[in-house]
């Protein structure tokens, strides 16, 4: 199968942005500023999320289940009226509650992850291969954050929906809930406990979530559901 040229398009947009980020990474540019590790920039980024008041734009090349709980936390106690989410085809079989979680979200060709709020912020990722890969930086520059918007835009005009990707039923109700703490692998008591209900239900929708999964096993569940396969 060939390359949809507008995808190829789309990618060759990011590439040359992401070389860009890159140039001022390595070069010491003062446009951008290290956050710090992965663990680092998470703080940082909820801190952000808190004082976002229109948009929140987020493209994901990877990500887990674990992730996509504390970002939708994030989003239930700071609602944003325009907010987009593109995930990778990569990142998707890594994250099967994504199509439940981001019904509107999209799959497409995300050549590097970014996230812009209110359209004059970005986090960046450090350059692959070099001694910043795993860090992630942040600017306010007006022409970066323009640059890093026609990517995201490029990258989310070529996207299919998530459900035409995932053709799932999403799981809705006390059936996400449990699913989603089901990725730590807890008991279903500590899940009843969690939940405020009984355990004969929780078993109940334990075993919808596995069947949902295609899993063979509870243990097997648990695995999917933390980025496995």
């Amino acid at each position: 199968m060939g390359v949809d040229p507008d995808e190829l398009l789309a990618l060759r947009t990011t590439s040359a942005f992401s070389d860009h980020v890159a140039e001022l990474v390595l070069g010491g540019d003062p446009r951008v500023r290290l956050v710090g590790d992965h663990a680092e920039a998470h703080l940082r980024i909820r801190e952000r999320a808190a004082s976002v008041r229109s948009s929140v734009w987020n493209m994901l090349a990877g990500g887990s289940t674990r992730g996509l709980r504390e970002a939708r936390r994030t989003e239930q106690l700071h609602p944003v009226p325009d907010s987009r989410d593109v995930f990778s085809r990569a990142a998707l079989p890594r994250m099967p509650l994504a199509s439940s979680l981001y019904p509107h979200g999209r799959v497409g060709p995300v050549g590097m992850p970014l996230l812009l709020t209110d359209a004059d912020h970005v986090f960046l990722p450090g350059p692959p291969g070099s001694p910043h890969h795993w860090t992630v930086w942040e600017s306010s520059d007006a022409d970066l954050v323009r640059r890093a918007e026609h990517v995201f835009l490029r990258t989310w005009e070529v996207s299919r929906p998530v459900a035409e990707v995932d053709r799932r039923a999403p799981l809705v109700g006390r059936t996400l809930e449990v699913a989603l703490l089901l990725a730590d692998g807890p008991s279903d008591q500590e899940i009843s406990a969690d939940l405020g209900v009984g355990v004969r239900t929780v078993s109940a929708e334990v075993g919808t979530v596995v069947r949902w999964l295609d899993a063979r096993s509870r243990t097997h569940a648990v695995a999917l559901l933390a980025g496995g396969r």
